[in-house]
């Protein structure tokens, strides 16, 4: 297919697109609150004719024309005719434009606009001096609302609006770029994206998640790098040399630009209308050199960041029943083509479930390790810096002393306090009994004093309860079947149980889970999981906590 032939489809399959994204309603997110704070961006697309069609006077009909009408123009569908889909690309004081990372025009609304749609076009206005309430633009519809998260989804820092218009015009916009504000606009035709660029180039942006999970403390820092290094996030290259339009203070870069991140992501959603049949073949995890897949299909999971571990990638996939789940439906509502499910947010219900395994992942949050002896004013302090951190399970470990020597009124105020912060910030507690220590009438009280606090998980050790044996040496016994047993004897379901140590085996775990254990943490899992394999042993779900490297994750010891 000629180049000329390549421009022609994108412009009939983006006449479709807009058709679509004009007839579909957006899903609109309504801001909690908690978090009011929204802002809006603008898809600005022009179709730049050849240049000796500029000088013809009549390209234009006299009033502006409807958007199928728009489609039937001979400019329009002229073969050397380009459909562009502006970026800008803002430079930071280094000059070095943000690694040349791309976004679209845009920012948050203000008090005193009139909507999602004037903040688009205000902003627009003010960024780049394009003003989209001109009869030679059209607002052709909205796309889904987005939510902005940080620390693995769990705190929401805004709701985005993005918004699709159309040039009208065959001539070049106008664009006014402020003179100190070191923004360059850049004209992307559309076919050099994928999935009409067959042979994309992609890269990597990298992250330091760990310095957004613990601002504040550069042990939990070096903790989290350590276990999980940086996210990997997967970007689209484009072409340097499409600058339209630069400040007189910008600095020339001639990098290629990175389209990443959220704006790879709503670029995707344009993309995805625009194509007959639905890409619906999700990234795998594991393949994290691959951008996009398919035959020419947009890949749904490919804004989902990466970790540079491997490791992890694997065990959120093996232990993400929910994101696979969520995948699975969004591939069957898209291979349907129904309309009503389309409604339903796939991108932000599998982006959230992705987050999730994450969590089970990266952020251990334990207090009072390993034998709860600090100060009940030192563990709450604790609990509320480890959620404030982004912790979505924080473990405690009972003050041992206390439950030995029948303090119960200090031990129960003491799990009530730390319960009362942990929910109160958004986590969830479980609380360590360390058995290894304790007689059977201690294990009873203390179900009976979760049991009436409420809290989410009780666990039976910490790993390091260590008992003098009769040949002098120290070992720990970990989760046994009997405590597990007196355990769910004196827990309601509303508690649930974790057994941390002592499952070292396929049969030891599919014991415990017939006991109504619901997590299991075990240095022993992947030779667990490749027993399982062997007998076709997967379908009932349980969760696992594995150590890797010898950091554990997930919180279990």
């Amino acid at each position: 297919m000629s180049e000329h032939q390549s421009q022609s489809n994108v412009i009939k399959q983006l006449a479709l697109a807009l058709n679509r994204i004009r007839a579909t309603p957006p899903r609109i997110i309504s801001s909690p609150p908690t978090q009011p704070r929204r802002a809006s961006v603008s898809l600005i697309i022009h179709v730049r004719p050849p240049a000796h069609l500029l000088d013809r006077a009549d390209l234009l009909p006299p009033t502006p024309p409807t958007l199928n009408d728009f489609f039937r123009l001979g400019w329009v569908n002229h073969p050397e005719s380009v459909a562009e889909l502006l970026y800008i690309r803002r430079e930071g004081r280094d000059g070095k434009g943000a690694e040349s990372h791309v976004a679209f025009p845009g920012g948050r609304s203000e008090e005193g606009d009139e909507g999602a749609l004037y903040t688009a076009m205000r902003q627009t206005w003010e960024e780049i001096g394009l003003d989209l309430a001109d009869n030679e633009w059209m607002c052709v519809g909205q796309l889904d609302d987005r939510e902005i998260t940080t620390s693995l989804g769990k705190r929401l820092l805004m709701i985005l609006s993005p918004f699709v218009f159309l040039h009208l015009s065959p001539h070049p916009p106008h664009i006014d770029i402020q003179e100190d504000s070191q923004t360059t606009v850049h004209a992307i035709p559309i076919g050099v994206l994928p999935p009409f660029n067959k042979n994309p180039k992609t890269t990597f942006v990298e992250v330091d998640i760990a310095s957004r999970l613990a601002p504040r403390n550069s042990f939990a820092r070096v903790f989290v790098r350590s276990l999980i290094g940086n996210m990997k996030f997967g970007a689209v290259l484009l072409p340097p040399r499409t600058a339209i339009a630069e400040s007189a203070s910008s600095l020339t870069n001639q990098d290629d630009l990175k389209l990443w991140g959220l704006t790879l992501g709503m670029t995707l959603d344009l993309v995805q209308n625009m194509l007959d049949k639905m890409s619906t073949r999700p990234l795998a995890p594991t393949a994290a050199s691959a951008v996009f897949l398919g035959e020419g299909a947009a890949s749904m999971t490919s804004i989902f960041p990466r970790f540079s571990i491997p490791d992890v990638n694997l065990w959120i996939w093996v232990f993400g029943k929910r994101y696979r789940d969520v995948i699975r439906a969004w591939e069957a509502s898209m291979s349907q083509s129904g309309t009503n499910d389309r409604r339903i947010n796939w991108s932000g219900s599998a982006l959230n479930a992705f987050y999730g395994a994450a969590h089970w992942l990266v952020w251990p949050g334990v207090i009072g390790f390993p034998h709860g002896n600090s100060t009940t004013k030192v563990k709450v302090f604790e609990a509320s810096e480890a959620v404030k951190a982004g912790g979505h399970e924080i473990d405690m470990v009972i003050n041992v002393g206390k439950a030995l020597s029948g303090e119960w009124e200090y031990v129960e105020d003491e799990i009530k306090q730390i319960n009362d912060v942990v929910v109160a910030g958004g986590a969830i507690l479980k609380v360590i009994f360390e058995n290894d220590y304790l007689k059977d009438e201690h294990i009873i009280k203390l179900c009976e004093i979760c049991t009436k606090i409420g809290v989410a998980f009780v666990k039976t050790s910490t790993g390091y309860g260590f008992k003098k044996q009769s040949n002098g040496m120290y070992s720990y016994d970990g989760a046994t079947i009997p405590h597990l047993a007196l355990m769910r004897k004196h827990c309601p379901p509303s508690v649930q149980i974790k057994a941390a140590g002592g499952v070292k085996t396929l049969d030891d775990l599919l014991r415990v889970r017939a006991m109504g254990i619901t997590r299991v943490g075990a240095s022993a899992a992947p030779a667990i999981i490749a027993e399982a394999g062997k007998r076709g042993i997967g379908e009932t779900p349980v969760e696992v906590e594995v150590e890797l490297g010898g950091a554990v994750s997930g919180g279990g010891y």
